[in-house]
């Protein structure tokens, strides 16, 4: 997925929302993104999820 494509697929969606990363037991963190010479990463925070 370009950074483009998920542009476009975040432009559908109301901008007020939070962007989290959530795992398979509903835990949840904010994400980091980095730049990378040839790409973008996206990760969890440096902090632990949180579990709900």
């Amino acid at each position: 997925m370009t950074v483009n494509d998920l542009i476009k697929r975040l432009k559908k969606i109301d901008g007020d929302k939070m962007v989290l990363h959530v795992d398979e037991n509903g835990g949840w963190s904010n994400i980091e993104i980095s730049e990378k010479e040839h790409d973008v990463h996206i990760y969890d925070e440096h902090n632990p999820l949180f579990h709900d």
